[in-house]
């Protein structure tokens, strides 16, 4: 969504923050989205909510917990799926934006969370290389959901590379 607005409008976008950005789905990301819906489908959302959790944590997070304990976080995930969710992942399946990329004009910095699982590190690299003058930088070993360091690392990032645009006349 974001690369197609500041495709079209670009006069009204001054910087744009890319975070486990993709173009089009990777083939592990379309399998993803695959099963959820095919799994909300089919009303198993338990098992949406531990597929959530195996893609979205980082692979550290989740050695940090015992197999016996994993139906608390489980249960948490499924209270926090969003309505929109299966509408999101529809989406994700469906959208290319790669012939979009080379007429982005604002200055970009793309994330890449290097843990991430389900919008893998590779397509991030592959989306900033598409964006002409793209800063691109690593969370390392970040999970597709940050953990507070990581969002706190992202934080300072992303408040550094605004810091650093030239100021706009209005």
């Amino acid at each position: 969504m974001a690369v197609r607005i500041v495709t079209r409008h670009p006069g009204r976008v001054r910087a744009l923050v890319l975070t486990a950005g993709f173009a089009a789905a990777d083939p592990v990301l379309a399998l993803a989205a695959r099963l959820i819906k095919s799994l909300a489908a089919a009303g198993q959302w338990e098992d949406v909510a531990r597929l959530a959790l195996l893609s979205c944590m980082s692979p550290a997070d989740l050695a940090d917990l015992e197999p016996a304990d994993l139906d608390g976080p489980v249960a948490q995930t499924l209270t926090a799926i969003p309505p929109g969710m299966l509408d999101h992942f529809d989406l994700v399946s469906r959208v290319d934006v790669r012939a979009d990329l080379a007429q982005v004009s604002a200055p970009t910095l793309v994330v890449a969370p290097t843990g991430d699982r389900l919008v893998l590190p590779e397509s991030s690299y592959r989306l900033a290389a598409g964006i002409p003058g793209t800063q691109l930088i690593e969370l390392p070993g970040g999970a597709h959901v940050p953990s507070p360091a990581d969002r706190a690392t992202w934080l300072r990032h992303v408040r550094e590379f605004l810091a650093a645009l030239p100021a706009t006349s209005v």
